[in-house]
């Protein structure tokens, strides 16, 4: 689901606003939303799962295992010999790949940036992130799409391949998710 794909109330502009462009001569308000979170072990997991998943040499990979226990079993109804090595083979590399995001997200959680709080503020200029490390502002030019994710937004950066995971719990108000829909409508 696309992140703007909002269901607003009857009658809700969806607008978090914080004032009225006047410089432009703009009738639109400008709209500012503000997320503020910690990302724990389930969030590190759910999210580099779903990034690993994404890209493709993780897909073929996993093919790859897949092909090798399919030719195992069929191998098996033939009655050769090797069929089990196949099998198991499918079956460990399987298991191994889907074992991964865990091990990352558990190798990430040990460096302590990874688990600082973490302030992002979404306005008409694009969005900018604050950690006790970081303070960057990336513009809305830099995303390509938004997404709905399992409890969580996906911004996309465009021609990286990287995600920007805000979950939706970390919204400080209901009026703020919806300005960041709104926000991501009017850009992405």
């Amino acid at each position: 689901m696309n992140c703007g794909d909002a269901n607003l109330p009857a009658g809700s502009n969806g607008r978090s606003i914080e004032g009225v462009d006047s410089g432009q001569g703009s009738d639109e308000a400008r709209l500012v939303s503000r997320a503020e979170f910690t990302l724990g072990q389930r969030d590190y997991r759910a999210t580099i799962g779903h990034s690993l998943r994404a890209r493709a040499s993780f897909q073929i990979v996993v093919w790859l295992f897949v092909v090798i226990l399919l030719g195992g079993i069929v191998m098996a109804t033939k009655g050769e010999r090797l069929s089990w090595v196949c099998i198991g083979s499918g079956v460990v590399g399987l298991a191994w790949m889907a074992i991964q995001p865990k091990r990352i997200a558990d190798r990430t959680l040990t460096n302590p940036i990874a688990t600082e709080s973490r302030s992002y503020v979404f306005d008409d200029e694009g969005v900018r992130l604050r950690t006790s490390t970081t303070d960057a502002r990336l513009g809305w030019e830099n995303f390509d799409s938004c997404d709905e994710w399992n409890g969580r937004f996906v911004l996309r950066v465009a021609n990286s391949g990287q995600h920007i995971y805000i979950p939706m719990k970390g919204f400080l108000s209901p009026a703020d998710e919806e300005s960041f829909r709104m926000l991501v409508t009017r850009y992405l």
